[in-house]
């Protein structure tokens, strides 16, 4: 890669029989505009992303106002969580139109955020959970995305994502699609294994409108396709990438950056490598509108060359006499 990007930047550079002034000028300015863009969706970006975080952390901080304990304050994120998005889910499903729609998917492809999915949701599970994950997130749970399969092994179907937060020393499960914790009878949340090993028990918690095909039959919570029977034997069984991508301004913000730098990169080497041009001695400037030399001027290298042409046609007219 790097030995083709330097041979470009010497194509590029490299003397030819016509005016290079206007071609070099055309490319500086090139590598300009392109940075300035950059440089302006770097800062557009980055200013969605502070937005972002600003806006999650004053619903949060409303939504826990007045509650001290921690399990409190989770179950309070989670019924906001709820409330926020059910009613829009619900008036978009009742007025959407096919304009509003492809408006919506075009966001999503262009602009994903999870404060888009808080204003634009489409009712799957995935827009409830990441916007939890993110108001949790700003009231200081550590947290991680779950994926619920449709049988026990890791190569299993996902048909329903949750939020897991780490709470009291373990983890436990939220499911803001259906408002919903689940509790043993001391009250204790509990967590993803604890529901498995008493459904039978505990569904009875789950609202009227539960879709009960959801019985934590099986979890993934990282998902490399067919890595995963090897990845669940490793301690990244129980990492999600997930939240990290759940960063949308902020991850887009980091791929600019890094754009960036390399276009910027890419042109200090290529002015750079103008400016050896510029004084290599076997650089002869050609006159405006003509494949010659400039009148008056020439170079050590020109010379040379003509008096190694010179040599070399008395060595043969030495032998043919």
């Amino acid at each position: 890669m790097v030995r083709l990007l330097t041979e470009t930047l010497r194509r590029m550079a490299m003397p030819s029989n016509r005016p290079t002034f206007f071609r070099d000028r055309f490319r500086t300015l090139l590598f300009g505009l392109t940075e300035g863009v950059l440089v302006a969706a770097l800062v557009v970006n980055v200013r969605d992303a502070v937005r972002e975080d600003a806006f999650f952390q004053k619903i949060a901080a409303d939504a826990i106002a007045n509650r001290e304990s921690r399990e409190d304050q989770l179950v309070a994120l989670v019924h906001k969580t709820y409330s926020m998005i059910a009613p829009l889910e619900q008036a978009i499903e009742e007025h959407t139109v096919e304009d509003v729609s492809g408006l919506m998917n075009y966001r999503r492809v262009l602009f994903n955020s999870v404060a888009n999915s808080a204003l634009y949701p489409d009712g799957q599970c995935g827009s409830y959970s990441g916007v939890l994950v993110k108001l949790l997130e700003a009231a200081g749970f550590p947290v991680r995305f779950v994926q619920m399969l449709d049988r026990e092994e890791v190569t299993g179907v996902a048909h329903h994502i949750l939020a897991e937060a780490w709470l009291d020393g373990r983890w436990v499960i939220c499911d803001a699609r259906y408002d919903l914790v689940f509790r043993d009878d001391q009250g204790r949340l509990l967590g993803f294994d604890d529901i498995k090993r008493d459904w039978d028990k505990l569904k009875s918690q789950c609202p009227p409108n539960y879709d009960m095909r959801y019985d934590f039959r099986g979890v993934r919570r990282v998902n490399f396709g067919k890595l995963n029977p090897w990845l669940q034997k490793t301690p990244l069984a129980n990492f999600s990438i997930r939240v990290w991508l759940n960063e949308g301004a902020w991850l887009r913000s980091a791929l600019v950056a890094g754009l960036l730098l390399l276009v910027a990169a890419v042109h200090v080497m290529y002015e750079r490598s103008l400016g050896q041009r510029a004084t290599s001695p076997n650089v002869v400037p050609l006159a405006i509108g003509s494949g010659e030399p400039a009148s008056g001027q020439s170079t050590a290298g020109n010379t040379a060359a003509s008096q190694t042409s010179a040599a070399k046609t008395g060595t043969y007219a030495g032998k043919s006499v």
